[in-house]
């Protein structure tokens, strides 16, 4: 029974697909999409299962599914998963079929030191590892074959290819492994080693919570004999065809394969149509929507056109040109949305949670909304540029959800 990743592939041709992200993509940033840029599949923030099954409150507050509401429209929703126990995860999987998600998707990428340390997420990739993942994977696949979850629930993997250098074997192994006749529905991969800090590949310095090569002994120990492009640890997408490769000489013939990273604007101006190029049945968006946040949803310039498959040639400037009155009303329907999901407003049943830290995380959309005027603008910057930079600056120091709105209302109400 084909499940909703072959069936929007058959309809789409190449999938557009929001990426998982932790303290993002949360219930209030899926429902913006959807109203104003809806990709093909949505997907949860980075959530454990073990955290799932004892109920924890912020585990549950990333993996809630408003059915009855903004939610109903954001299908289908994926829940992305870590962990390390094939028993626990065999375990939550029909508690998220109770929660309404239509599939899973197993995290084997997460190169954070924590998460690595655990084993798990990127962890999973290191040699002695491996096998914990593919018991994971076996669970999901065998559970459905079991009939303990619908046939129709996705399940997918979320990895990279390889830890601190690449291995295309345990790749192979994935799109390999099936139960009752199914494999894989979908395999995603992360151009870059689980081990490669990006912020320090592109020179910003070392990455807290990432492990730094530099004071890596094992990949020291391999730097000077990996060929390029694994040694500086940017993304290269000209390794797709060894995936492809692997996918036709596998039995996962059926497993859709996608890419992720370095989709945005710092790269290439015409980077949908480059993604698309690898030969890939689609990608993941992720840090293109700090750069514009109405990406997925481009029809006309920056994304794709549904009625031709053609991609705009300069979607690099398509949210910059974007006038701040728009900008601001996006900004506010999706504080509106914030404050909907995760503040009481006294009716109702009662949202997700109310706590000064959620509104901390909210701030770092400010700096997608808003234009920032920089020193060396000079006399580029439009008069709206540097309004937008002044907003920037006074709601980075609000204090809650309320008071964002009221500046915003004040400056509708000035202009």
């Amino acid at each position: 029974m084909p499940t909703f990743w072959q069936k929007l592939a058959a309809e789409r041709g190449f999938l557009r697909v929001q990426a998982p992200m932790e303290g993002v993509t949360d219930i209030a940033f899926r429902a913006w999409l959807s109203r104003y840029a809806p990709p093909d599949i949505y997907f949860t923030e980075f959530s454990s299962f073990s955290g799932l099954l004892q109920g924890r409150a912020d585990t549950m507050r990333r993996l809630s599914n408003d059915q009855a509401g903004e939610q109903g429209v954001q299908r289908p929703l994926v829940a992305q998963l870590w962990g390390n126990d094939a028993e626990q995860l065999g375990v939550a999987l029909p508690r998220l079929v109770e929660l309404g998600f239509d599939g899973v998707d197993l995290n084997f990428g997460c190169p954070h030191r924590k998460i690595v340390a655990k084993p798990a997420g990127g962890g999973l990739l290191q040699e002695g590892e491996q096998s914990r993942a593919l018991a994971m994977l076996q669970c999901c696949l065998s559970a459905r074959a079991a009939g303990e979850i619908p046939p129709s629930f996705g399940i997918s993997v979320k990895t990279r290819p390889g830890f601190a250098r690449p291995d295309w074997g345990f790749l192979f192994r994935l799109l390999d492994c099936r139960a009752g006749g199914r494999g894989l529905d979908a395999l995603t991969v992360h151009f870059r080693l689980a081990s490669v800090p990006k912020s320090h590949s592109q020179g910003q310095g070392k990455s807290k919570g990432h492990i730094n090569h530099k004071d890596n002994s094992l990949w020291a120990k391999f730097a000077t004999a990996l060929p390029q492009p694994w040694q500086d640890g940017p993304c290269y997408w000209n390794q797709s065809e060894k995936l492809l490769k692997l996918r036709r000489q596998s039995s996962g013939s059926g497993t859709l394969l996608l890419g992720s990273g370095g989709l945005g604007p710092g790269l290439s101006s015409t980077s949908w149509a480059a993604a698309q190029a690898t030969g890939l049945d689609g990608w993941m968006a992720a840090r293109a929507l700090f750069d514009d946040p109405l990406y997925l949803g481009r029809s006309d310039c920056s994304g794709r056109q549904r009625d031709g498959g053609k991609y705009c040639e300069d979607w690099t400037n398509c949210w910059q040109r974007t006038r701040l009155p728009r900008r601001l009303f996006l900004l506010q329907q999706h504080l509106l949305l914030y404050r909907r999901y995760f503040y009481h407003e006294g009716q109702g049943q009662g949202p997700i949670g109310k706590h000064a830290g959620f509104y901390e995380v909210f701030k770092k959309f400010y700096r997608v909304y808003l234009p920032q005027v920089t020193f060396w603008a000079g006399g580029r910057a439009t008069e709206e540029d540097k309004e937008g930079t002044r907003l920037l600056s006074t709601l980075q120091v609000s204090r809650s959800v309320e008071e964002a709105l009221e500046i915003l209302n004040k400056r509708s109400g000035s202009s």
